[in-house]
């Protein structure tokens, strides 16, 4: 299975609509990597930091007992 995903992608894998997950990328919500040497802007997602963003470790609670 492919790791990377495009922005079409990835933004069916989250079921959100590919602008919605530009504007989450622009502002910091989700982890995406740019590639360069291309005039426009193009996004690929790692689909291993798209499920670590989905679902962020448990926090642990300490109770005072």
């Amino acid at each position: 299975m492919n790791d990377w995903l495009t922005l079409n992608e990835a933004a069916a894998y989250l079921k959100v609509q590919p602008r919605t997950l530009a504007l989450w990328v622009h502002q910091g919500k989700v982890p995406a990597h740019k590639l360069s040497g291309i005039k426009r802007c193009v996004w690929r997602f790692l689909r291993s930091e798209l499920d670590a963003t989905l679902m962020p470790e448990k926090e642990t609670r300490v109770s005072n007992d």
